[in-house]
């Protein structure tokens, strides 16, 4: 029980809800109610995969492809940056709305609920790294379970702070909604970068202590 307890703690905090609902809302304001309630359920339940299957899997694929996480990282940093981007480039879904077109079908509308919602906002690099550090330390099969529950519990309190958050962006002023937008959009684009910079110092420690581990033996002989 102290095992499953730590585990949902870290992957929930590292999956950073406030920063996660400030996004999905502010993403999201072209949507209706039931939209928003869809998105939150299809990108919480891609994050869930994510999480599950690298808890699972993780380590074994990082050393397989002989990548790490500083890498995942990267390209999630990268997304980051590519999305935010089009949002502050972008047409202003907000104009739709003042247009009368709130509750036609919108064909044309994109989709944020595998990328960039589900990955990586919900299931990031950090988070990531933390299910695939539980996984390691998981002792036994009931830890594998309790760690796989905790992935299970932490999703779905995402979508159930989710779903209260879309029940209550109706009281929220049009004009909040469009500054947020922006303003995420800026975040996203700061966060990307820090994802990469923070990436590429974790590239840069891995390979001092490659370099450090194999200049070892060296010394040791010469002694």
């Amino acid at each position: 029980m102290e095992f499953f307890i730590k585990m949902f703690r870290e992957i929930f905090v590292a999956s950073g809800p406030l920063a996660a609902i400030t996004l999905y809302i502010n993403m999201t304001p072209h949507y209706t109610e039931k939209e928003r309630i869809t998105a939150a359920k299809v990108s919480c339940l891609v994050g869930w995969v994510v999480l599950t299957f690298f808890s699972l899997t993780g380590r074994w694929i990082f050393e397989t492809l002989g990548i790490g996480i500083n890498s995942f990282s990267i390209a999630s940093g990268l997304l980051f940056v590519v999305v935010g981007f089009g949002m502050l480039r972008g047409q202003d879904p907000m104009e739709k709305i003042s247009e009368g077109v709130k509750d036609k079908p919108r064909n044309t509308k994109s989709d944020i609920t595998i990328a960039p919602l589900g990955v990586p906002i919900i299931a990031g690099p950090l988070v990531v790294a933390f299910s695939v550090d539980a996984r390691g330390h998981a002792s036994g099969v009931m830890q594998v379970i309790a760690c796989l529950l905790a992935v299970t519990c932490a999703m779905g309190c995402m979508y159930g702070l989710f779903k209260v958050a879309a029940k209550c962006v109706r009281w929220m002023s049009p004009n909040v909604l469009k500054l947020g937008y922006k303003l995420s959009a800026l975040f996203m684009v700061a966060l990307g970068v820090q994802l990469v910079m923070n990436g590429i110092e974790g590239v840069k420690a891995d390979k001092l202590k490659k370099i450090a581990a194999q200049a070892l033996p060296q010394t040791m002989i010469l002694s």
